[in-house]
């Protein structure tokens, strides 16, 4: 299992008390099945490492799920525009 740290390092090499501040702030959140961690209209607030299972993003359109990525452990999993710009997702 790749730990939150490794995941940042992939793209930038941190200084010890660069992760101190980073960990500080972490919060563990686990997701069951079926549960949604954003809903369409909300801004997105979190980043979050896929740890362990399979986790979805899609958009509704006319009723209907239409999956835009799947993100494996491992993975950060956000809606990038959502969460860069603080707009309502989609």
């Amino acid at each position: 299992m790749v730990s939150f740290r490794q995941a940042i390092e992939q793209f930038v090499p941190l200084a010890e008390a660069e992760w101190k501040a980073i960990r500080d702030r972490l919060v563990l959140r686990k997701v069951k099945q079926g549960d949604h961690c954003l809903t369409p209209a909300t801004i997105c607030k979190n980043l979050s490492l896929v740890e362990t299972g399979i986790f979805r993003s899609y958009y509704l359109i006319d009723d209907r799920e239409v999956n835009v990525n799947f993100f494996v452990p491992g993975s950060f999993a956000t809606s990038v525009d959502s969460f860069v710009h603080q707009v309502p997702a989609r």
